[in-house]
């Protein structure tokens, strides 16, 4: 029994892995109304917590708020990475190497700081796996609610301190997608040289 393969062209694999991650992406429609996806569970949270002692309460409250606010934040990022991959399919099929160039930075910079989110998720996961002290566990939500912060409302940090500031692509979002891509920092910083400052 013989496999044929098909041999396609750069070109040709991007435009059908940003198909199929578009068909993909449509099997998660459902939660784009954010409030309507939540609204039980805020219910069930409201209620549960009702009967819950303190401190157990307020941590539990903050955890959920960090749940729901990554949720949001991973959410938003789905929708940028969407409409750029709906972008780089229009530059790949009009042949415009601007275009493309640019939104492949964009699709990298939204994709590393999804994963540099999903990781300050993950640490706090990690630092209350078995942890008995209230005080290392409200430093750890602590930590995660400024990343999450940072992550939605951040500022230039030439405009502000480290707590306000946006989290920096290059020192933090980009070395956390280094773990999993560990050659997108030349990816990026070629895309930079010989198209970002033309």
């Amino acid at each position: 029994m013989s496999v044929e393969t098909t041999q396609y062209t750069a070109p040709e694999a991007a435009m059908l892995l940003l198909r199929e991650y578009r068909e993909h992406r449509n099997q998660f429609r459902f939660l784009d109304d954010f409030d309507q996806a939540m609204s039980r569970m805020d219910d069930s949270v409201s209620k549960g917590l009702q009967l819950t002692r303190e401190p157990l309460r307020t941590i539990a409250q903050r955890l959920f708020n960090v749940s729901k606010n990554g949720f949001f934040l991973i959410q938003v990022c789905e929708w940028k990475i969407n409409y750029l991959a709906d972008a780089l399919l229009h530059a790949l099929e009009s042949r415009n190497p601007v275009s493309l160039t640019n939104n492949t930075r964009a699709i990298i910079e939204h994709l590393a700081t999804l994963v540099f989110v999903v990781k300050s998720l993950e640490k706090l996961r990690e630092s209350l796996d078995g942890q008995g002290s209230e005080k290392k566990i409200n430093e750890a939500i602590t930590k995660a609610e400024g990343i999450l912060k940072r992550a939605y409302y951040g500022k230039s940090p030439k405009a502000s301190g480290k707590e306000e500031a946006a989290p920096h692509v290059e020192s933090e979002c980009l070395a956390a997608l280094e773990e999993h891509v560990p050659d997108i920092r030349d990816v990026y910083d070629y895309l930079w040289v010989n198209w970002g400052q033309a």
